[in-house]
């Protein structure tokens, strides 16, 4: 008897920490769309007077798009996943100097561009009765899909000075790493179901490798940041 009434006080202690409300809608789904500035940063690398090699950012603005599932752990506490899918803009410039001018030659995108990736996050809410206002801070990554095919060998680009040709292959070829980490901030408000908010992704690492040239290994600065506003719908279950 005693035994039953030490399991019967545990269990009521326990029940207001673990037990849901009555109609209480712990999950929810929120399909999001956004407009972003997405961006590589600027950099150049020239291991000589003779070439060099520009990282650059094509057209900027894109249309990231997010699939958010969140469980509620307790009031205003949220942990959840996001589905990813957005587009890195950067392409590489590989040049040699010519005589009155200057550095010349083609523009390379050597990957797919869209990418897909996922992220896990702690969001924070606050209810202030007309609407409530949010925070999340995530960490995750994005799949890049490297794309070779002008990078292997740059002999459809002709007439160039005989050194472009190694070195165009040794620092654009194989450049695109296949996995870039990403962080994630965001801040929101949401109306009912609307949300509304910015959001700010950088990646923890280069979208791109170091390359090796003539015996030296020459490494980038590069980062990815997508900057930008979005809008989502929230489903609660």
């Amino acid at each position: 008897m005693k035994t039953i009434l030490f399991a019967l006080s545990i269990g009521f202690l326990l029940n207001p920490v673990w037990a849901q409300k009555p109609g209480e809608k712990r999950h929810s789904i929120t399909p999001i769309i956004g407009l972003a500035s997405n961006t590589s940063t600027l950099f150049t690398i020239s291991p000589n007077t003779d070439v060099k090699l520009d990282y650059l950012s094509g057209d900027e603005i894109t249309l990231p798009i997010t699939l958010r599932y969140q469980y509620k752990i307790s009031n205003g506490n949220f942990v959840g996943v996001d589905v990813l899918g957005n587009y890195n803009t950067l392409y590489m410039h590989p040049a040699y100097h010519t005589q009155g001018y200057g550095y010349v030659g083609p523009a390379v995108i050597s990957h797919a561009g869209t990418m897909i990736g996922g992220d896990i996050h702690y969001s924070k809410m606050v209810d202030l009765k007309l609407f409530h206002v949010f925070g999340i801070v995530g960490f995750g990554g994005y799949r890049q899909s490297p794309d070779n095919t002008y990078t292997k060998d740059y002999s459809w680009y002709k007439n160039a000075s005989p050194v472009f040709y190694d070195f165009a292959v040794a620092a654009t070829n194989n450049a695109i790493r296949k996995f870039m980490p990403i962080t994630t901030l965001g801040l929101g408000f949401r109306y009912r179901h609307l949300e509304l908010g910015v959001n700010y992704q950088y990646s923890l690492r280069s979208p791109v490798k170091s390359f090796e040239y003539q015996g030296i290994q020459y490494d980038n600065k590069l980062r990815f940041a997508s900057k930008g506003c979005f809008v989502g719908y929230r489903f609660e279950f």
